[in-house]
């Protein structure tokens, strides 16, 4: 019973928030979760309430983690908007994160920076948050390095270069030019991946001629990798490329016919490129010029009259609309004024009968209270005592019934 009258109280409370009320019938099934934390959901109200409703919506994925969420609130509330847009990615994974919320912090402006890029692989990245926490604030520095490859990253290679994160961070500078060709040879490279970044720093500068040819070279990978430094050292230099021969020297060409041609073209066409234009023409000078300016503002003239109508009509037509959507917005202002008397009627009805359950369960309460303080076998013989006194008096009314002619 005292349960019940917590969880009266608590509904009681939220329905005296004028920016809860309206949501206190989805509110209602989460009483029990809530009412620990409603004094710091009140207080939270400024940073919640733009986003009450879609908060509301997602309470079932929220409620367990209250507690934690309402904690780092001052952290997260000028990063809500963004977070909640991505809620599709980011709530379900909230047994990952909400335990990480305080070891995130420090991270949070540069993750929001690349949120949009991250948020689709949170689902994945998200069991493997505590390996990757000490790296994170590396990750987020060469975040533009990795992102072409995210998508690689957190399917099928995260699980396998997970256990070399520190070796793959330390050396990330030397590894992005090679990071798309790494990623798509991981599953011929899984086998051998921790010797292959054991020896990383001694590979780094052969890796654009070794991961090319790592299907060829499969066979003998694990004996490549387990050989002395010296050994690997000049197996990784025979398989860079030979250098291209140089290519032979261009004869020069011969003088002829169709070579003085291009060379005097090409006088003629720098000597046209220096001349400078003249300021007239024949067509702009004299008699014709004057006519034929005057045909040009004759156009011209005609071209702004016909847009001076255009604009007119539509000038028209814009306060027609404004004209229209005044009216439409008057009528929806009465409408929303009528809705809103009628929710306030309804809230009253609520607030009363919210009251009235209160009294009932104090009335239920002092009657219980009664009961314990009479004892059970008094109020058995009150009742006995009653139907007895009632039969007594019952047998005068009836002799007297009996004697009248009827």
């Amino acid at each position: 019973m005292s349960s019940q009258v917590k969880l009266l109280a608590a509904r009681a409370r939220l329905m005296s928030q004028p920016r809860l009320r309206p949501y206190v019938p989805k509110l209602t099934p989460y009483l029990e979760e809530l009412s620990p934390h409603l004094s710091l959901i009140i207080a939270c109200l400024n940073e919640l309430g733009p986003h009450l409703h879609v908060l509301v919506e997602e309470l079932p994925q929220l409620a367990p983690h209250l507690q934690l969420l309402l904690n780092e609130l001052p952290h997260i509330s000028p990063y809500l908007r963004q977070l909640l847009a991505h809620r599709a990615t980011l709530f379900p994974a909230l047994n990952h994160l909400a335990p990480r919320f305080i070891a995130l912090r420090p991270h949070l402006p540069a993750i929001m920076t690349h949120l949009d890029a991250i948020a689709p692989h949170v689902p994945r990245l998200a069991p493997h948050l505590g390996a990757l926490l000490p790296h994170m604030g590396e990750l987020l520095r060469r975040f533009d390095t990795l992102q072409p490859h995210l998508e690689r990253l957190t399917e099928e290679a995260l699980e396998t270069l997970l256990p070399h994160i520190k070796v793959i961070v330390d050396n990330l500078e030397q590894l992005s030019p090679h990071l798309s060709v790494l990623l798509f040879k991981i599953s011929v490279l899984r086998p051998f991946v921790p010797r292959f970044f054991a020896r990383l720093p001694l590979l780094l500068p052969h890796l654009g001629e070794l991961l090319p040819r790592l299907d060829e070279l499969a066979p003998e990978l694990h004996a490549l990798l387990a050989a002395p430094d010296e050994k690997l050292a000049a197996r990784l230099a025979a398989l860079a490329p030979a250098p291209p021969p140089p290519p032979p020297p261009t004869p020069p060409e011969e003088p002829n016919m169709w070579t003085g041609l291009r060379a005097a073209l090409r006088f003629i066409q720098s000597a046209t490129d220096k001349e400078p234009r003249r300021s007239g023409s024949f067509r702009h000078s004299g008699e014709f010029g004057e006519s034929g300016e005057e045909a040009d503002m004759a156009k011209v003239n005609a071209a702004l009259d016909g847009a001076a109508r255009q604009m007119h009509q539509l000038e028209q037509e814009f306060v027609q609309l404004k004209h229209r959507t005044s009216w439409r917005q008057q009528q929806e202002t009465e409408e929303a004024t009528r809705l809103m008397a009628v929710e306030g009627v309804l809230m009253e009805c609520e607030d009363a009968l919210i009251k009235l359950a209160g009294r009932t369960v104090e009335l239920r309460l002092g009657i219980e209270a009664e009961e314990k303080k009479v004892g059970h076998e008094a109020i058995a013989r009150g009742r006995e005592a009653r139907r007895l006194n009632a039969k007594t008096t019952m047998k005068p009314l009836d002799s007297f019934l009996a004697r009248l002619p009827l």
